[in-house]
């Protein structure tokens, strides 16, 4: 390294966070093989690594990453994901607040790592479409929330045609075909449930929660009416048909269930309309099993 570390070039970053899922991938660029690594973060707590062989040589902490000697003792140069940190959001950015590495094996010594500072965690609420039915024209929408300072939030759906609102969403709707505005400036929303949306059309192949076409775009703000990164491109998509097995069109392919269900009649019509009548008859009147009573 130059006796300084100043060749070694060695680059730490973090690509792929998911604080939904709590994972993000760990990369390293380096010049020449690495023996040890150090990394410190904040913003998350440590749950777990994967995506190597471990073997004993990694060990954590709720902050910290140590390597010891893996791949026979040495991490060849080159650029590729080291491992995937698996781990529980806490707030804020995340950030690798320090990072050392190691080229040699015995007496090795550490030096500093490209890469240190802080990185955006990307989206922090999520909307999403739960619960849907077509027959009786309803969908929930919930939101997760990793935050606790969400005040409002506003989204289109797009694919259906809304009659009526219920729950928390009716705060602040305004009656639009597709658009919801709902505002709270007395608490923060919590994770779960907002409220249920009755719809009377909708398109065949599905629906999504999207970016609106008027003033605002779809997201959720704080107290402030500042805007909160927020996950919006949630769509629900299905096939529509008969899903009863027993109807006579039923369509193996169809997700959803939307009434549509036919039956055979007494004369193996499907969707026919003909009943055996008290005769035993099908299709009958009725009639033709009444006889002369007269003496």
């Amino acid at each position: 390294c130059g006796g300084d570390g100043s060749t070694c070039n060695v680059t730490i970053d973090l690509q792929n966070i998911d604080v939904f899922s709590g994972t993000m991938d760990i990369y390293m660029s380096n010049a020449e093989p690495v023996s040890y690594y150090h990394l410190n973060f904040s913003g998350i707590e440590i749950t777990d690594v994967s995506g190597i062989d471990l073997s004993d040589d990694i060990t954590f902490e709720s902050s910290h990453i140590f390597s010891g000697l893996i791949w026979d003792g040495l991490i060849e140069d080159g650029a590729s994901p080291l491992f995937t940190v698996h781990f529980n959001y806490l707030g804020g950015d995340i950030c690798i607040t320090d990072a050392s590495f190691a080229t040699s094996i015995v007496d090795p010594l550490f030096y500093p790592v490209d890469g240190i500072g802080c990185y955006d965690p990307g989206p922090v609420v999520q909307l999403e479409i739960q619960n849907v039915d077509l027959v009786a024209g309803s969908l929930d929408i919930y939101v997760n929330t990793l935050v606790n300072d969400v005040y409002g939030v506003q989204f289109y759906i797009d694919g259906i045609f809304i009659e009526d609102i219920s729950g928390d969403l009716n705060g602040d709707y305004g009656g639009y075909d597709d658009h919801i505005n709902y505002v709270s400036f007395t608490e923060a929303i919590p994770s779960g449930k907002l409220g249920t949306v009755y719809f009377s059309q909708y398109a065949n192949s599905g629906f999504c929660i999207i970016a609106d076409d008027y003033q605002w775009p779809c997201g959720a703000w704080d107290l402030n009416a500042d805007y909160i990164n927020t996950l919006c491109d949630e769509c629900y998509q299905f096939t529509a048909g008969c899903t009863d097995d027993t109807a006579c069109n039923y369509n193996t392919d169809a997700t959803d269930e939307d009434g549509s269900c036919l039956y055979n009649d007494c004369d193996d019509e499907c969707g026919g309309i003909a009943v055996v009548d008290e005769c035993g008859v099908c299709g009958g009147s009725g009639t033709s099993c009444i006889g002369c009573t007269d003496l």
